[in-house]
């Protein structure tokens, strides 16, 4: 169970929803997303947590089912992360079963919100990588250049970003530091600002060629219901189907080559209606249980 992000709200009993945000802090908001770096948020379509969050720590156990009801084993690992006032994620640490420090990242940003620099230390390794950031005369990011440092070497990619009125995202470029074009995305909004469509396009021959997307629908929450890939034919290949209870995630459905799978989610919430525990389950079989602890601003 992972929880993505997008935006923590200033009133500690309030969601954190990106919906009521102003034009400017909704800039700030998708400046953080696109340059790489991360907030709270319900883009996963998990839920939407509550409060000014400091930090979230996320406990993973071994378990199973014995006479009808999930059984905690022993512990197998520590997830923690650490969020600025503002909501911008600034850190995050992973622990062994035996509470050792295995990996270690921390996230700079810039005035708008951007990141610039992301510096990360596992396995005796230390990676690095730095973003320079352009943005236009409303303070939106129009294009970010990622060095990255690795043990095998250097990379660059560059990113560029075109926007609509209402401030969305309606076109993603990748591309090398010599400006050749390698993958594009499009984008297709909603009245609400929900993206609706997705569609991916890379070169080939010489031309841009249409290699397929990703359709979404919603409910009356801005939360994804249904999900549907397809391809360059615009024929669905697979269908992911949500389901919620007290605005969180609950059953998650996928269809794929005349194959399904479900996901149940158990979570217990605590008095901020944030979950402290999550049982993922499929089938017989405990995929995650995992309990959740916060401090807060």
């Amino acid at each position: 169970m992972s929880f993505a992000v997008v935006g923590c709200s200033s009133d500690d009993d309030t969601p954190n929803d990106n919906r009521s945000l102003s034009d400017k802090d909704k800039i700030i908001l998708n400046n953080t997303l696109i340059t790489g770096g991360g907030t709270l948020s319900n883009s996963a379509g998990i839920g939407v947590f509550k409060g000014k969050i400091k930090k979230v720590k996320s406990t993973s156990y071994d378990a199973v089912i014995e006479g009808g009801k999930v059984v905690k084993k022993g512990k197998s690992e520590t997830y923690e992360e650490y969020f600025s006032e503002k909501g911008r994620r600034i850190g995050v640490k992973a622990f062994d079963i035996e509470g050792k420090l295995t990996r270690d990242v921390k996230y700079i940003y810039d005035e708008k919100g951007g990141l610039i620099r992301e510096i990360e230390k596992e396995g005796g390794r230390v990676g690095e990588k730095i973003v320079e950031n352009k943005y236009d005369s409303k303070d939106r990011c129009i294009e970010k250049k990622t060095t990255y440092t690795t043990g095998s070497g250097v990379g660059i990619s560059v990113e560029k970003f075109v926007y609509n009125h209402e401030n969305n995202v309606i076109e993603h470029l990748f591309s090398d530091e010599n400006d050749n074009f390698s993958l594009k995305y499009t984008f297709i909004y909603d009245d609400n600002g929900n993206k609706i469509k997705e569609s991916q396009y890379s070169p080939e021959d010489g031309k841009e060629v249409f290699r397929g997307g990703i359709k979404y629908e919603y409910n009356e929450d801005n939360q994804v219901v249904k999900q549907e890939e397809f391809n360059e034919k615009e024929e669905v290949e697979s269908i992911r189907t949500n389901e919620y209870k007290n605005g969180w995630i609950k059953e998650v459905k996928y269809v794929r080559d005349g194959k399904t799978e479900i996901y149940k989610y158990d979570i217990i919430l605590d008095e901020k209606n944030n979950p402290k525990q999550v049982v993922t389950q499929e089938g017989d079989k405990i995929e995650d249980f995992v309990e959740i602890s916060y401090e807060f601003y």
